[in-house]
Order: structure tokens, then C-alpha cells, then sequence
């Protein structure tokens, strides 16, 4: 059985505007390292930890006013730990990491997360990743040092 491929105009243009948002936040992501080494020459680190903080809030805020009245108190919890570990700290902690290391040691370390997490995942969530979260966590890594 052929499968059907929908090139109608609103799929292609799906398309593009997911590519074009792939690659603002490579851009975004990309640069936020140097970004933080320029910014300590002008701040203190634990102001362009809450610049990054700040900014974010800021411009997350429209997209999250709708959603607050969906989140029941046990998801709020579960969610303002998950935001503080992977967000608020690790800002404060890149920027006053940077002022010791490289922005490319930084942005290394910061590309291991996804070992870490698949790591913990056995201890957190009390069950073992599926194959598919490994393939997806491992490929990147296998890929980059096959291609030396």
C-alpha cells in the first residue's frame, strides 16, 4: 500500500514555519553561551543570571496566562521543581561557571544534559527508558565522534 503525502499549500507551509523555528532556536541556543562570556564583561554573574531569568519570564508570560488555570496544585508543585533545577539555578550557575571556563567547555557540558537525564530516569520515574529515548539521547554522541 503507497503512501499518500500531503503537499497541500497548508502542510508546506507548516513545514517552512517549523524549520524556520528550528532554526531561531539553534541560532538562540547556539549563541546563548558566548552571549553570557560578552555579557560578564559588563555584569556581575548574578546579574546576567537574572537578566536570562528575567527576559525569559518576560517573554514566556503571554504564552502561559491562558494555561494557569488548567495546572492543578500537584502539577504547580512538580513543575516550580522541575523550573527551579532546570532553569532558574542552572542560569545563575552558567554564568558564574563562565566567568572560569571557555563559552565551547560550557556549551559541551550543557549538550551532556540529555545523558544525565536518561541516567536519572530509572530512579526518578521508577521505570527504564524506552529504546527509542536511548536511540534519540545516543545518536548525537555516536554521530559526533564517528565523525572526527
Amino acid at each position: 500500500m503507497s503512501q499518500h503525502i500531503n503537499n497541500s499549500p497548508d502542510n508546506t507551509r507548516q513545514t517552512t514555519t517549523a524549520w524556520f523555528i528550528l532554526a531561531g532556536l539553534v541560532v538562540t541556543w547556539g549563541s546563548s553561551f558566548i552571549l553570557i562570556k560578552k555579557a560578564l564583561v559588563y555584569f556581575d554573574a548574578i546579574e546576567v543570571g537574572a537578566l536570562r531569568v528575567g527576559i525569559t519570564f518576560l517573554f514566556l508570560l503571554p504564552l502561559a496566562i491562558p494555561r494557569l488555570k488548567k495546572i492543578t496544585r500537584k502539577d504547580f508543585s512538580g513543575s516550580s521543581i522541575s523550573g527551579f533545577a532546570g532553569n532558574f539555578f542552572p542560569a545563575f550557575l552558567f554564568a558564574a561557571a563562565q566567568r572560569g571556563i571557555d563559552s565551547s567547555t560550557a556549551g559541551l557540558l550543557n549538550s551532556l544534559t540529555p545523558l544525565f537525564t536518561l541516567s536519572r530516569f530509572d530512579t526518578v520515574q521508577n521505570q527504564n527508558p524506552a529504546c527509542s529515548d536511548c536511540r534519540g539521547v545516543y545518536w548525537p554522541y555516536w554521530c559526533c565522534w564517528f565523525n572526527k
